[in-house]
């Protein structure tokens, strides 16, 4: 059976891009890994943390982004149980939190 083998990234929702990039960059010494417009992405040594731009307010974590060891076993057990994979790599477990699956 596939298991999870690490996080990959978290992705979090800010009102306020530019703000948020000082905080995490300057603020907390994290490093520019990605700049994708409303997308941000920087890292924590090792670690992958996102900056997304949004105003949803039922939801500041976008999705959790998971390493798993073997992608096809995992979308296919995941299916298997009852969960639908979108765009590809992404499913929706309890209270509907967003998982991305990554290989």
């Amino acid at each position: 059976m596939s298991k999870v083998t690490g996080i990959d990234h978290i992705a979090i929702y800010v009102s306020h891009l530019d703000e948020a990039k000082k905080f995490f960059l300057e603020g907390l010494g994290m490093e520019e890994y990605g700049d994708y417009g409303d997308e941000y992405f920087m890292k924590a040594g090792n670690q992958v943390f996102a900056l997304f731009q949004g105003d949803n307010t039922t939801q500041t974590i976008n999705h959790i982004a998971l390493d798993v060891d073997d992608f096809d076993a995992m979308k296919k057990h995941l299916e298997e149980m009852g969960y639908e994979i979108y765009k590809n790599d992404m499913v929706d477990g309890p209270d509907g939190i967003r998982i991305q699956l990554v290989a």
